[in-house]
């Protein structure tokens, strides 16, 4: 090697040292602050995951949906005598409870159904993952929305009670384990925090994609990949009961979530402007816009405050042309898998009742499957 390349060799170790040293002391001042002043600023602490790993997942479901759409349109038969009539969008209860086959076959059209449900909790996450139906270029006549009252509280996360290193020194033999398990917990802390600003910085590059591709008219599988996937509903839960671990594991995320505070309820907050804006956006993409609510097991319909049914009713109620399907209290606990899915006999009985609903709303009474 001539003196030269060792002398840029020499200056490359140099620069890698030196930025090595900065991004370590940057990383050993973050702890430092964490340990002395607690989470800060609190705008970071996040109420609940806006997580773009499940918004492609949306987008993707969309663009292969958008793909076989285009096909049908491009072949011609099928999609004039059977047009896309019905799409179901929702949450993890609307993927799980509403089956898109039987509504294709009992609803007394002969039109088609896709069902777009996702996963989450709130109507903040609802409005977050539409976000690809919205952009995309299916038009169907009834979009109907599968929701809960309960996601009018959102996501509260407990506070972390700042504690130091010196507290775990000075603490006694009786509360060293609660002070360590304390700096476990804003480990944590520092650990979500990171994985959410993360989150922030993706979500606010794919505003930008967004806008970029209604400029220029860009369809959704330009932004997710043109991909030729599974459009079939992909089911969870089969069995006809969860196990009691599951079922507790649940309950316990849903308080933590805030889903029983009665306090957190109301139609001012960030979920109840969410619910108006994905309203407002359903409207928009649709003739008719149906919001069904979702059957609930006993247990669950006891523990969720009356405010939070109160206040979505509220919310419904301010909404011009928006039709309401109530069947919260529809389904009895035996046909539930776990406090809020249906199992597999829970599924088909549901989607038999909403496709009566349905075909009501559609103009032709009753179904095949309401006649004697």
């Amino acid at each position: 090697m001539s003196q030269s390349g060792r002398v840029q060799l020499s200056r490359l170790r140099g620069f890698v040292y030196a930025l090595g040293q900065i991004a370590l002391a940057i990383f050993g001042a973050n702890v430092a602050f964490l340990m002395l002043v607690g989470p800060w600023p609190r705008i970071l602490r996040p109420n609940e995951g806006m997580s773009p790993v499940e918004l492609e997942r949306a987008g993707r479901q969309v663009a292969s949906a958008e793909r076989e759409e285009r096909r049908l349109g491009q072949d011609g038969t099928e999609a004039q005598s059977r047009p896309l009539t019905v799409v179901v969008a929702g949450l993890s209860t609307a993927r799980e409870d509403l089956s898109s086959a039987q509504l294709d076959t009992a609803l007394c059209h002969a039109s088609r159904v896709r069902n777009f449900g996702r996963s989450g909790g709130s109507f903040r996450q609802f409005e977050y993952l539409l976000q690809p139906l919205a952009h995309s270029r299916l038009n169907p006549a009834f979009l109907m929305l599968g929701v809960h009252p309960a996601w009018l509280s959102g996501h509260a996360r407990r506070p972390v009670e700042v504690v130091g290193f010196d507290d775990l020194r000075r603490a006694p033999d009786t509360r060293r384990l609660w002070v360590a398990k304390r700096l476990v917990a804003q480990a944590l802390w520092l650990r979500d925090t990171r994985e959410s600003v993360h989150d922030v910085l993706t979500n606010a590059l794919l505003e930008l994609r967004w806008s970029v591709a209604e400029h220029f008219g860009l369809t959704v599988g330009s932004l997710f990949g043109d991909v030729d996937g599974d459009t079939s509903q992909p089911f969870l839960y089969h069995a006809a009961r969860a196990p009691k671990a599951f079922l507790d594991a649940q309950l316990q995320g849903w308080t933590d979530a805030g889903w029983f505070t009665a306090s957190l309820y109301g139609t001012s907050t960030a979920n109840a402007q969410a619910l108006r804006a994905l309203l407002a956006t359903a409207q928009h993409m649709s003739t008719h816009t149906i919001v069904l609510l979702m059957p609930e097991s006993s247990e669950l319909r006891r523990l969720v405050p009356t405010v939070a049914r109160t206040a979505l009713m509220a919310v419904l109620g301010s909404e011009p042309d928006i039709s309401i399907i109530d069947l919260q209290a529809s389904m009895p606990d035996s046909l539930f898998h776990d406090y809020a899915h249906l199992n597999a006999a829970g599924r088909a009985a549901f989607t038999t009742i909403v496709a009566g609903e349905l075909s009501r709303r559609m103009g032709c009474g009753r179904t095949g499957a309401d006649s004697p």
